[in-house]
């Protein structure tokens, strides 16, 4: 997991940046769009790596502990991911993948539950930048 981070998202950014610079000189607002979402996946990035450090702190982590998380971190696909990366590792994945199949999330639910809804709230994005 460490690895696919460290390799996949920096060099997201400095694409999604180099673009966006480069862009700027003829179109200034798709450039600036880019850089921004360049900023906002790396902050997404860094609170869902803060997220599993706090559930790898658990000592004594079992199924019930595990579901108890899945329940909580079930709106976006980047959440759920991080629960069936800590499953895999205790050995209960596919409990917590029966139990997304049975909520109804697939693979190609990539944005959160009711994210135009919640996306323009100040509440939203106190909990992005924890």
């Amino acid at each position: 997991m460490r690895i696919i981070v460290a390799l996949k998202f920096p060099i997201f950014f400095v694409l999604f940046c180099g673009q966006g610079v480069w862009l700027y000189n003829t179109y200034p607002l798709l450039g600036i769009v880019l850089v921004v979402l360049a900023v906002i996946a790396v902050l997404d990035v860094k609170s869902r790596l803060n997220e599993l450090r706090k559930i790898r702190k658990i000592k004594n982590m079992n199924v019930e502990i595990i579901l108890k998380y899945a329940k909580t971190m079930r709106f976006s696909r980047c959440q759920r991911d991080i629960i069936l990366f800590i499953a895999h590792q205790y050995g209960c994945y596919e409990v917590v993948e029966l139990y997304y199949d049975k909520l109804g999330y697939r693979w190609y639910h990539i944005l959160p539950d009711d994210f135009l809804g919640k996306v323009f709230t100040l509440q939203y994005w106190k909990s992005f930048l924890k």
